[in-house]
């Protein structure tokens, strides 16, 4: 209902404008009559209709962003010109998940409208609990489903500007909903106690799987005003913006009765609520100015003031940012550019959270240990240097610092402040008519790194070259690599902080290159070639038993390390396609992508390798090739027949049962047929 609502406001309000506007505007059509005389543009309309029929077995990761269902599909496009007015309608139905629209209207430069809604629809994966080595139970609740999420985003935005002043109202709106099911996976049973009931387990815990529906929608509303004042523009904005949570907002779980990290504490059985979506509200205000743009000193003002809450929680954030850029150009040759930025966090949370048995309100828990949220400073400056010694060569150098400073961090185990430094070197170099040269390092240390995967230092190069060896050849090709350091990492537990005996590294290498061939006028050979390889090792903090609550052995005592262990990541990607114009009604297009990736890491701790490795249950080695064949054959009096041919192949080449990763195939074939009037 509410998207149906959206699109007939999207079409309605242009058509009012179009009726009205002329009526009070007609006198200041003369002048511009007068000065200008627009050409006639005839009026041009299109539309399609066609079928897409779908095939597919196994998972639905073979076409992962496809609706797996046949369809009808159908859309077109209007364009109008006829002064003062500009209309332009389009739009694109491939199936009822997915979806586009966009309608544009205009008045002269005084009135703007535009429209745009799209949909797409992801295909999510059921992870089976199944039946592997455990010290827990499982209960499955959604063996045969199938999962998927549709996301629609619908944009819409309207100007007003006086017509003999640059003075501008605006509106904006952004509307995001989200609808479908998905998997809930949690532990049940003790959850993540012991329980004093018996059970298959002496644990007592059991991991759950099952069906969530879900329906959320996001929006969000601008209003705001703008103008040129000689030499200052300035805008005014406000939004507001909204998150309403639909479908299943809360779960219930029944749990066992069970003991708690506090000697002596015990919950009692009952169902209790798990997993809840909140709804959310919030608000922002920004001012913006900034002086002209002509001359050789540029500057502008950014000032931001948000407020965000939890409906449910009432947890709330306040923040402000200030932002401060200067332009300065002495000569054409050299330009220097200064930015700061200053950012403040203001978070409260409520004391405690509640929870109530559902089928038993005495059963009522406060837990008081709730984290103050951390509150943060951050002070951010940059300056870049540009110069251009010669007319092919362009030189630039950039240094940044930045310090966030933290309060309430204690409970959280992290550090009062953080500082960064980093300093950059780049350039770009015309070396010859046909080859172009990009070249850029960036240095970057950390003093007091927050969190385990920022490193104390780290150096990042990057080459970008653009190469025309032939008349009928161009080549690009893209390299960079990363080298990150980080002396210790830390791992908290409920006993404190430790951290771990060895380092952590990390390489970061990436290639991507193209070669296109323009083997005739009317033949040309696309071919691409993607690498990818991570790699880290780092120390891996686990426990060797699971700790006693009873005062007994601690976390400290439990927790082991199994050092440098080593973490790998590879994808390769090759793509070939081809595109061949027969003749002028005649045009065919043939492709080709085949992608692998791996990634694994290995222990070899003891405690990590019997009964069975944990490595082997984290493996992935997948192949998925596509194969495209589609062409388009103009007919007579403005129609034209469109064919496309899609097949994918998910090969799942660990073939481990205990994985989310399933093989699966699919096939595509659209058919349409279009009319266009001219």
């Amino acid at each position: 209902m509410m998207t149906r609502m959206k699109i007939s406001i999207l079409i309605t309000v242009p058509l009012i404008f179009i009726m009205t506007l002329p009526l009070y505007a007609r006198g200041d059509e003369i002048g511009l009559g007068q000065a200008y005389s627009f050409p006639e543009i005839r009026p041009a309309v299109s539309i399609f209709s066609g079928y897409r029929s779908v095939d597919y077995n196994g998972s639905g990761s073979a076409q992962e962003y496809e609706f797996l269902h046949d369809s009808i599909s159908g859309g077109g496009e209007l364009r109008v010109f006829h002064f003062p007015h500009r209309l332009h309608l389009d739009l694109d139905i491939k199936n009822r998940k997915d979806y586009f629209g966009d309608i544009s209207y205009a008045y002269k430069d005084i009135v703007l409208l535009r429209g745009v809604t799209r949909t797409l629809f992801h295909n999510l994966k059921n992870v089976y609990l199944g039946e592997a080595p455990t010290v827990s139970d499982t209960a499955v609740g959604d063996r045969l489903y199938e999962y998927g999420i549709s996301t629609g985003i619908s944009e819409g935005s309207v100007r007003f500007k006086t017509p003999d002043f640059p003075l501008h109202l605006y509106a904006n709106e952004r509307f995001v909903k989200k609808d479908g099911t998905v998997q809930q996976r949690s532990l049940g049973g003790a959850g993540y106690f012991f329980t004093t009931e018996p059970s298959a387990f002496t644990n007592g815990r059991v991991r759950t799987s099952r069906s969530r529906d879900i329906d959320w929608e996001t929006t969000e509303y601008t209003i705001g005003i703008n103008s040129h004042l000689r030499w200052i523009e300035a805008d005014f904005s406000h939004t507001e913006k909204r998150f309403n949570s639909g479908g299943d907002t809360v779960l219930y779980e029944h749990y066992l009765p069970a003991g708690s990290p506090e000697p002596g504490s015990v919950r009692t059985g009952g169902t209790y609520p798990l997993s809840l979506v909140p709804d959310l509200k919030g608000s922002t205000n920004t001012l913006r100015l900034h002086t002209s743009y002509t001359g050789k000193i540029v500057a502008s003002v950014t000032l931001t003031r948000k407020n965000r809450e939890n409906e449910y929680s009432h947890a709330k954030a306040g923040y402000f940012s200030g932002v401060f850029r200067f332009t300065w150009m002495p000569t054409t040759r050299l330009t220097f550019y200064v930015k700061y930025k200053h950012t403040e966090r203001d978070a409260d949370d409520p004391d405690s959270v509640t929870i109530v048995d559902r089928d038993n309100p005495a059963n009522t828990y406060s837990d008081l240990s709730v984290r103050p949220p951390i509150s943060s400073k951050t002070d951010r400056g940059s300056l870049t240097i540009r110069y251009r010694p010669l007319s092919v060569l362009t030189l630039r150098a950039k240094y940044t610092f930045e310090e966030r400073r933290r309060s309430n961090n204690d409970d959280w185990y992290l550090p009062d402040s953080t500082r960064k430094n980093i300093f950059s070197l780049s350039g770009d170099s015309r070396i010859t008519g046909s080859l172009n040269l990009k070249v850029k390092y960036t240095h970057k240390s950390i003093d007091n790194p927050a969190y385990n995967v920022e490193p104390d230092r780290s150096d990042e190069g990057q080459v970008s070259i653009s190469w025309l060896p032939f008349t009928r050849v161009c080549t690009t090709f893209n390299y960079n690599v990363t080298q990150e350091k980080r002396d210790n990492l830390i791992f908290v537990g409920p006993d404190g902080p430790s951290e771990s005996p060895g380092p952590r590294r990390v390489t970061r290498n990436g290639f991507f290159g193209t070669v296109t061939f323009l083997i005739t006028k009317d033949l040309s050979l696309l071919t691409a070639y993607y690498y990818m390889h991570n790699r880290i090792d780092e120390d891996l903090a686990f426990l060797d038993k699971v700790p006693n609550f009873d005062g007994g052995e601690t976390w400290s005592d439990a927790r082991r390390y199994d050092p440098g262990v080593p973490y790998w990541q590879t994808a390769n990607t090759y793509t070939a396609n081809i595109n061949y114009k027969v003749n002028e009604k005649l045009n065919l297009n043939g492709g080709i992508t085949r992608t692998r990736s791996k990634a694994h890491f290995e222990v070899t701790a003891a405690d990590l390798t019997t009964p069975e490795s944990i490595d082997s249950f984290s493996r992935l080695d997948i192949i998925e090739t596509a194969y495209s064949v589609k062409g388009s054959y103009r007919l007579s009096h403005g129609f034209m027949v469109r064919a496309e041919y899609r097949y994918t192949d998910f090969d799942d080449v660990v073939e481990d049962p205990y994985d989310d990763v399933s093989d699966g195939t699919a096939h595509v074939i659209w058919i349409t047929l279009s009319r266009k009037w001219e």
